[in-house]
């Protein structure tokens, strides 16, 4: 074996101090607010490693690319899959559809070594809902697959010129990169995080720490290597306790860690005081399973978390999803990784070639599977008819009850798939007509079970429900000639149609609201429902497990936060009512008490998206209305 490619056993333990703090850091542990930067520690021993095999096999001229890319397939696909197989498993039995097909797409994206692109088009890696992506972390593996496609090609030229050239080369893309990364991270912060041409100086910065120590040949004096080798370590560890979210990586300053890493390559041995330190056994042997573990880790916090409900884990939580990512570390390294690396005989190239394409196809028949299936909807089909969704709403309203009269006005209602989303629950005229857009119709179904004696409409259309628009010119000519005595509930989504041309339609309001009156119609304002920032599914399909819901900072909103989204309608209907003398009805109160409003009660969930009542939530708002209006 050539010199240059013995084993160290201190870069082992430098890989320890890489994934250690990138695990606790997303288990939430605090004093790692700058795990993160493991990542970029990985991306610097990736580059020195690679360039070296690459550099010296390629002037020994015992180069081949089929046996580099087999290496590297070795590497890196058996536990990868392992973990994807474990991932789908747990994403079928506790991810929402919604979740599940997003899931999915992002297992496309990993054996498309795509992901990056796929997180990066998603959200920001520091979002609040990175914490329950199973599969966020392959991102990383995306940046070094990509790198290794093409950096073989350019070790070629790097090879056919001295050592002195080539380092200089690599130090003008690293700045290059560098520079790139700075402006971009202030520009697109994710795309800057997530794509590789932002993160190539960082793997680069390890071809030129290789070409360093080959062209320094160890002429540092054992203080001055000492001393670099403890700074290399300082910077890391001064890093992951002081950066945090907001710090703008890749940019300059994740140059801290880079160099930190680049040093301890360097200037580090088995003999100096920071290599004997990387050399303590458990350290290295953490660095020997650290590839297994990082795999473990994102999907074993996210699924707990998706199981538990608890975006803030616990000490005792995080512990012991820590413990159960280093266990199944330990079993992927030892009868995964290390079979599929070293036992040739057993896993031959076409064996080998057998077993990952045969997963492949067997990864990509589920994420097909499950995007063509709506996330596995049908898992739930019973549990959330009418409630979840708004195919099951509207196609249970189409179910349930009749389509609305007189034909004039259902041949210009909306549609939905073919069905008309105007609907009565009796033959004949209205008794009490629900007049607006999808705000209005979900209140429907609720208004029309507590008022069995009565016959309920709702007339919806897209905009402001007023004379003068339009769209709803139909119902309004309906409305003024039909001489019945009707109850008039007027309801819409205030906040959107009203959004910075209340003066304007205050005064189209009142004039509809005039016209009805002036009709004999009875009129009731009523305000909008609350609205929350999550997806309903995110606390429901929990419950089919009788698991409890995720906590109430997503599923509720505080009285402060209920009090400003009343605000944004409530001194209009209220002025509107008095001016007119009308009566006008808050919902609020349906849905919230002191402490603020919920999405579910007495473990029926109210909502079907984030505002928009379900079937539940409109028989609450329903029995509300019912005691509050003389119908």
């Amino acid at each position: 074996m050539s010199e240059a490619l013995k084993y160290r056993q201190e870069i082992d333990g430098l890989r320890a101090i890489a994934v250690i703090p990138v695990i606790f850091f997303h288990a939430g542990i605090s004093g790692f607010s700058g795990g993160y930067i493991g990542v970029d520690v990985f991306f610097v021993i990736s580059g020195f490693l690679i360039t070296q095999l690459l550099i010296v096999e390629i002037k020994s001229e015992e180069f081949s690319f089929q046996r580099f890319y087999e290496r590297r397939a070795r590497r890196l696909l058996p536990a990868l899959f392992l973990v994807l197989l474990f991932s789908i498993i747990c994403s079928w039995l506790l991810l929402t559809p919604e979740s599940l097909v997003s899931f999915s797409k992002s297992l496309l994206s990993v054996l498309a070594f795509s992901s990056n692109f796929f997180f990066w088009s998603e959200s920001g890696y520091f979002d609040t809902a990175s914490e329950l992506k199973p599969l966020l972390h392959t991102w990383s593996l995306a940046v070094e697959e990509q790198f290794y496609l093409v950096f073989p090609f350019f070790c070629l030229f790097l090879a056919k010129i001295t050592y002195v050239r080539g380092f200089f080369v690599l130090c003008a893309i690293v700045v290059l990169s560098l520079i790139a990364s700075e402006i971009l991270v202030r520009l697109i912060p994710s795309a800057a995080f997530f794509l590789a041409p932002t993160r190539i100086w960082e793997l680069l910065f390890g071809s030129v720490c290789f070409y360093l120590g080959v062209l320094l040949k160890n002429r540092a004096s054992r203080p001055v290597s000492e001393f670099l080798g403890v700074l290399g370590l300082g910077l890391i560890f001064f890093s992951v306790i002081s950066f945090n979210q907001d710090t703008p990586v890749p940019g300059l300053i994740a140059f801290i860690p880079v160099l930190g890493a680049g040093l301890v390559l360097i200037f580090c041995h088995r003999t100096s005081l920071t290599g004997r330190f990387l050399c303590i056994r458990c350290v290295s042997f953490i660095g020997l399973i650290s590839y297994s573990a990082y795999l473990w880790h994102q999907p074993i916090l996210s699924f707990y978390r998706q199981f538990s409900g608890h975006l803030d884990l616990t000490y005792l939580e995080a512990f012991l999803c820590i413990a159960l990512t280093f266990f199944l570390a330990i079993f992927s390294w030892s009868f995964i990784e290390k079979p599929f690396r070293k036992n040739m005989d057993l896993f031959n190239l076409r064996r080998f070639t057998f077993i990952t394409i045969g997963f492949s196809v067997i990864f990509l028949s589920f994420a097909t599977f499950s995007i063509f299936t709506d996330g596995g909807l049908y898992r739930f089909r019973e549990y959330i008819r009418g409630s979840v969704g708004h195919e099951e709403f509207l196609s249970t309203l189409d179910d349930e009850f009749l389509d609305c009269r007189p034909l004039t006005v259902l041949d210009t209602a909306n549609r939905w798939q073919g069905i008309a989303r105007c609907k009565q629950s009796k033959n004949g005229y209205p008794d009490v007509v629900i007049l607006g857009d999808s705000h209005a119709e979900h209140l429907f179904p609720g208004l029309a079970s507590v008022l069995p004696e009565k016959n309920v409409v709702y007339y919806q259309r897209g905009g402001v429900p007023f004379h003068n628009n339009e769209k709803f010119s139909m119902i309004y000519d309906e409305l003024l000639s039909n001489n019945e005595n009707q109850i008039v509930l007027i309801a819409f989504d205030y906040a959107l149609r009203f959004s910075n041309q209340s003066g304007v339609y205050r005064n189209d309001f009142v004039d509809s609201i005039g016209k009805l009156l002036s009709a004999g119609k009875e009129v009731v304002l009523v305000g909008d429902v609350p609205r929350f920032r999550v997806a309903p599914e995110m606390c429901k399909y929990r419950r089919i497990n009788d698991v409890d819901p995720i906590p109430s900072i997503l599923c509720m909103v505080n009285s402060l936060q209920a009090y400003e989204q009343r605000m944004v309608f409530d001194p209009l209907l209220s002025g509107i009512s008095e001016e007119l003398g009308v009566d006008y009805l808050d919902v609020f109160p349906a849905f919230c008490d002191d402490k603020g409003c919920s999405l579910s009660q007495d473990d029926q969930l109210l909502y079907r998206d984030p505002g928009h009542l379900s079937w539940a939530g409109s028989k609450v708002v329903g029995a509300y209305m019912k005691r509050r209006i003389m119908f």
